[in-house]
């Protein structure tokens, strides 16, 4: 059986948390939202078990144990979700890329998010 490359995502994390740069961001916290996006080896053809892929359930709780650590920048959060991705699951994601989206930023204008993607 040929093994290939599949892709599973998972959109739309929502999370309240306190990342901020500016005291009263970390003070008063504000909506996140987490994509994450797993490049996985799976063959053409697999059984129907949660073993042959990744349970959402976890993908969520290691974002939500992340988010509720509070760091300076966006970036960072998403390099430690990121990085912890690569250890916590039997089948090992060949490639990860997580975005995390901060949902009505504290700056002056009209932008409704900012978001960056590790």
């Amino acid at each position: 059986m040929k093994k290939t490359e599949s892709i599973l995502k998972v959109k739309g994390l929502r999370f309240f948390a306190f990342h901020g740069f500016y005291p009263e961001e970390q003070k008063c916290g504000g909506w996140f939202e987490v994509d994450v996006e797993f490049s996985l080896p799976i063959s053409n053809s697999i059984n129907d078990e949660l073993s042959s892929s990744i349970n959402y359930e976890s993908i969520s709780a290691i974002a939500k144990s992340h988010m509720a650590v509070p760091k300076k920048t966006i970036e960072e959060v998403a390099f430690s979700i990121k990085n912890s991705y690569f250890s916590q699951f039997r089948l090992l994601p060949q490639h990860v890329l997580v975005t995390v989206r901060k949902l009505r930023p504290a700056i002056q204008g009209i932008a409704t998010t900012t978001e960056f993607t590790a």
